[in-house]
């Protein structure tokens, strides 16, 4: 686990990543291998479609939960049956034509959770948290509680797209 506070953990949600494109109130949802799955993912666009009257590009992960837990399992049942899906949003790439990309990833988080607002704990957006630094100390208590795993990302670190060096699992 890498250690000092040049690197943050969020929680490895255990789901299909998503890019979640918006213009006001149109939303499109494509996989990591472009695949547009709005209507997969249908159950998140109306509060996607209400997040900004303007523009944004939001990397993130969709999920299901099962025993309090995101579980992909559950997530392919509610894709087949219309259950309630979540969208743990942990990245903002463009926000009214102004590409975020090549911007530290603090400064995107900070932006991403402002355009978030402060979400309840049930609603079908929620902000990808994270703790800076603790590295060993946060991977300890994800492994205590069974959860899918840490990713750690470098704080300075523009968007890649991809896991690189600089984000890691």
């Amino acid at each position: 686990v890498p250690a000092g506070r040049q690197w943050l953990f969020e929680t490895k949600y255990d789901g299909y990543r998503c890019l979640a494109a918006i213009a006001g109130d149109q939303v499109r949802l494509y996989t990591r291998a472009g695949n547009d799955w709005t209507s997969q993912f249908a159950t998140v666009v109306p509060a996607l479609s209400k997040l900004t009257t303007g523009t944004a590009l939001i990397d993130g992960e969709i999920c299901a939960f099962k025993d309090g837990r995101t579980d992909f399992s559950a997530l392919k049942d509610a894709l087949s049956n219309g259950d309630p899906l979540v969208y743990f949003a942990f990245d903002l790439l463009e926000q009214d034509g102004e590409d975020l990309a090549g911007l530290p990833l603090l400064d995107r988080k900070e932006r991403l959770k402002k355009l978030l607002g402060m979400p309840n704990r049930d609603a079908p957006i929620q902000f990808s948290d994270h703790i800076r630094g603790r590295g060993e100390e946060v991977f300890a208590e994800m492994c205590r509680l069974g959860l899918e795993g840490v990713i750690a990302k470098r704080v300075d670190a523009p968007y890649y797209g991809e896991r690189t060096k600089a984000w890691l699992k």
